[in-house]
């Protein structure tokens, strides 16, 4: 008994264009920058960049940093932003801890994009809004608060998020114009609510973040 011929394969049985797509997302997948990660911080893989859960800590801000400081430049962003994103990042996690507390659950994101780094910080409060100081010490380590974040990331917003509301940054790239990324406005006042409604009133910007009773999932 003799085993039957194999079937012919026809050049429109196929479309090659399919496992050559494959082909590139398992490559996509396996040069995806490696997230490490401390206990209390739970990072996942997103479109040019991560998003993490984390227990406020000095670890868990301390790897968030790296990631920031890192994974966006991965995809390709200079490291100039990427270490101003640093700073923006400990800073609104920073203005998150002293207005929840210790310990307090946050969720950190950070991507490049064609023009920068875009991040952003989710806190349960989002029925307290920052608000300015009117001196800040030169030397001051902490509390630098919202003139900081003035000069390292203009444009900066203020959204509601399913934990309460997010900050959202763009610090753009040495040599792209300075200008808010969401009105396109260079003066743009991010704590004013326009138009007299409230923050928590307006749609978010990106609202991909679970409830906290839920492990942070991003889809791939």
């Amino acid at each position: 008994m003799t085993a039957p011929p194999p079937p012919r394969v026809h050049a429109e049985d196929s479309d090659p264009s399919i496992p050559e797509a494959l082909r590139r997302v398992r490559q996509a997948h396996q040069e995806r920058p490696q997230l490490t990660t401390v206990p209390g911080l739970h990072p996942r893989h997103r479109v040019r960049g991560f998003v993490a859960q984390m227990i406020a800590n000095a670890d868990t801000l301390s790897a968030v940093r790296r990631l920031v400081g890192t994974v966006p430049m991965e995809y390709g962003a200079d490291s100039e932003a990427a270490e101003t994103a640093e700073l923006v990042v400990s800073e609104l996690v920073g203005n998150a801890v002293r207005a929840c507390g210790d310990g307090t659950v946050l969720v950190v994101e950070a991507s490049a994009t064609d023009t920068g780094i875009e991040v952003a910080v989710h806190d349960p409060r989002g029925d307290l809004l920052p608000t300015r100081r009117e001196t800040v010490s030169d030397d001051a380590e902490c509390g630098r608060g919202l003139q900081l974040l003035d000069v390292l990331a203009p444009g900066w917003i203020i959204e509601p998020s399913p934990l309460g509301k997010q900050i959202r940054c763009h610090i753009r790239a040495a040599g792209e114009p300075l200008a808010c990324d969401w009105c396109g406005q260079g003066d743009h006042d991010p704590i004013k609510p326009q138009d007299g409604e409230s923050v928590a009133g307006r749609p978010g910007a990106g609202m991909t973040v679970p409830a906290l009773s839920q492990p942070v999932e991003v889809s791939r």
